[in-house]
């Protein structure tokens, strides 16, 4: 079985999976002319709490972690008051009331006898309603494309809200597809049905199904789609992925490319020539006899090459100006 690699150069894209930080319900705030010294609430509002909504109450001053504080607070929907279950913030200022419900109408009262860490009492009673924002429905890929080397991830990552299963087309790239299909500035997000209709010249659909998404009510949750057990996903090579929801059938979809491979390439440029060092991404291993095929912007082959037993391979050629990519197999 044959392995695969794509090196980039400055310009290209390098395959790297980044963290989602979602973003706050609400605005940041902004408070003025208190008191050093005092003691009150500043805002309640809804607010992100482990990537679902709440609510937050959020104080002037540190309260005290060893007490439990449901005792001093009260919320109610439109319907009943609500089982107190704050959670205090880890700087102790702020209080969530997490899993509200979306579009729902909360009623939030702070007792006058709630104290602060250093004994200071509320300066008085604080009532707040607060309205909880839609939440619509999201699902996309979590990163600006993906390395997934064998048996060393938990599969191929989506972001989903409210969306509990998706289906999934899945393309192997040709090697003509990776320099006239591919747009390596922007291998993740919304393509249009133009492009992706032209895929089946530059690839070979492999695979297609339905996966369950186990994502908890209203909260952003990064889940795996588990490509690693699907057969036709386990040869080497660089895969385009097609994602949509259950009867969806619209001009865009979410679509993304990652690259199956065991192969890890690092490159240094010189002023004259360039070294390659292949090695193993699983053992850290020099991989010896492994191809690379070296092409410049113009998709043209401008040389060729075999790295030794100590996975090296010189290149009587800089990696820069007109280089593009290196294949490796």
């Amino acid at each position: 079985m044959k392995k695969t690699a794509l090196t980039f150069t400055a310009g290209c894209l390098i395959f790297l999976a980044v963290c989602f930080v979602p973003r706050s319900f609400a605005s940041n705030i902004q408070v003025k002319d208190i008191p050093k010294d005092s003691f009150r609430v500043l805002d309640i509002s809804e607010r992100t709490y482990e990537n679902g909504p709440s609510v937050a109450v959020i104080f002037s001053k540190a309260l005290d972690p060893k007490i439990n504080h449901d005792a001093f607070l009260r919320i109610s929907d439109t319907k009943e008051l609500l089982k107190s279950a704050w959670v205090l913030s880890e700087d102790n200022k702020t209080l969530y009331f997490p899993n509200v419900e979306p579009e729902t109408k909360y009623s939030v009262t702070v007792l006058e006898t709630l104290k602060s860490a250093d004994g200071k009492l509320l300066d008085k009673r604080v009532t707040k309603e607060v309205t909880t924002r839609k939440i619509e429905p999201v699902i996309s890929f979590a990163s600006q494309g993906f390395l997934l080397p064998p048996k060393m991830t938990k599969g191929l990552p989506v972001v989903t809200v409210n969306i509990r299963s998706v289906y999934i087309e899945f393309f192997r790239l040709k090697p003509k597809g990776f320099f006239q299909f591919v747009n390596w500035r922007n291998t993740t997000g919304s393509k249009n049905y133009y492009k992706l209709s032209r895929a089946e010249k530059y690839a070979k659909m492999v695979f297609s199904g339905r996966f369950d998404l186990d994502a908890p009510k209203n909260k952003r949750t990064v889940c795996h789609i588990p490509v690693e057990d699907i057969e036709p996903l386990k040869e080497p090579g660089l895969y385009l992925a097609v994602m949509r929801k259950p009867g969806q059938y619209e001009y865009q979809y979410n679509a993304t490319y990652f690259l199956v491979t065991d192969i890890g390439l690092h490159a240094r440029s010189y002023a004259k020539n360039s070294t390659i060092f292949a090695q193993s991404i699983k053992t850290g291993a020099p991989l010896s006899g492994v191809t690379l095929d070296f092409y410049n912007r113009k998709n043209k082959l401008i040389g060729s090459g075999t790295t030794d037993k100590a996975g090296v391979f010189k290149f009587n050629k800089p990696l820069s100006g007109n280089f593009y990519l290196i294949v490796a197999f």
